[in-house]
């Protein structure tokens, strides 16, 4: 059934799926100002659903010395499939930055897409008038372009997701080779009840991406070796929630990325009194992983349409553990290094 959605839903598009080498992806990848490679970056691919974090997400990317971000795919989810493709475009745009955007699945797989527009506003950007982008989405849909970036540099490619993991779940069905592919997965997604903070968004139990397709999750978890999940348990933390006096300094710092951040950011400060970094925090452990801890074991998704629909349960008995999650977080250390990327930005 999910194979047949996946299937009819991509085979209309008349792009066939390129080769991609290694000399296209270093020319194409996204760099922030004054990288270089070296044999020691690290190769991400997004996969979003800007979204005010979403969007933080990016710009804390694109300065991260050791990250290249080599294409980001969209996804429904915060807002439709049509206004997380302008956004990314308008962000990637905004920084200066060659990086491709890949439009994907415009609805979960088996379900309506249900937005969650009152946490992003409207356009999913809280707002924030933005131009509206000159570049355009390049033709190849989103899964095959991670599963074809995957494939093109096997076992060097992280994937961050950060919105509903349709997308992921396409690829996985399109491409069997693909999870060993990737070198990790980034889920931003779950509440494991790990920590006081590790409550649902959406209900008692379910984070918004997980319970936005619970199903497509489910197939992810069971997919791939090696999964870090980055949940409620830990993006909730107090010591990293931004505040007003946060978008304040942002703002004096006289910084064009900073003040953006900051003015997408109070959308989130003026409806709660605060900003949770669920995304930028997934993105940055890619740069440095430790600044969480974790527990490892196996991710069961409840996929129930009602009840506990969406609900993350990590089995730590189980014998083929592939996923670790975050159950602490150092917040303090965190929050600087986010608050400080984004004003030192030029």
């Amino acid at each position: 059934m999910y194979y047949e959605f996946a299937s009819k839903h991509f085979h209309k598009s008349s792009q066939v799926p390129r080769n991609l080498n290694k000399k296209e992806l270093a020319y194409d990848g996204w760099r922030g100002a004054g990288k270089g490679l070296s044999s020691r970056v690290r190769r991400m691919f997004l996969d979003m659903d800007p979204g005010i974090d979403d969007a933080v997400a990016m710009l804390l990317a694109s300065q991260l010395k050791d990250v290249e971000v080599l294409g980001v795919s969209t996804v429904a989810g915060n807002v439709d499939v049509v206004k997380t493709t302008r956004n990314a475009l308008k962000i990637v745009e905004f920084l200066g930055l060659r990086a491709g955007v890949y439009r994907g699945s415009s609805r979960p797989l088996i379900r309506p897409h249900e937005n969650s527009a009152d946490i992003h506003g409207n356009d999913g950007l809280g707002g924030v008038a933005l131009p509206e982008p000159r570049i355009r989405a390049d033709p190849l849909p989103g899964p095959m372009a991670m599963a074809e970036f995957a494939r093109a540099e096997p076992g060097k490619v992280t994937l961050v997701a950060t919105g509903p993991l349709t997308n992921v779940a396409i690829a996985c069905m399109l491409d069997m080779d693909f999870p060993g592919h990737v070198k990790q997965l980034v889920i931003m997604g779950g509440a494991f009840s790990l920590a006081p903070y590790g409550k649902g968004n959406v209900s008692q139990f379910a984070e918004y991406n997980i319970y936005a397709d619970p199903e497509a999750a489910n197939l992810v978890f069971t997919s791939f070796q090696d999964i870090l999940c980055v949940g409620l348990d830990v993006t909730m933390h107090p010591d990293l929630l931004v505040k007003q006096e946060d978008l304040n300094r942002l703002r004096k710092s006289g910084s064009r990325m900073g003040s953006l951040a900051a003015d997408i950011m109070g959308f989130s400060v003026r409806r709660m009194g605060y900003f949770a970094p669920h995304d930028p925090l997934a993105v940055y452990c890619v740069h440095d992983q430790a600044i969480v801890s974790t527990k490892r074991g196996r991710v069961k998704v409840v996929t129930d349409l009602q009840g506990e629909r969406g609900r993350t349960i990590l089995e730590t008995d189980s014998e083929k553990s592939n996923v670790s999650v975050a159950s602490a977080v150092d917040g303090t250390r965190f929050k600087e290094e986010l608050l400080g990327a984004l004003e030192r930005a030029r």
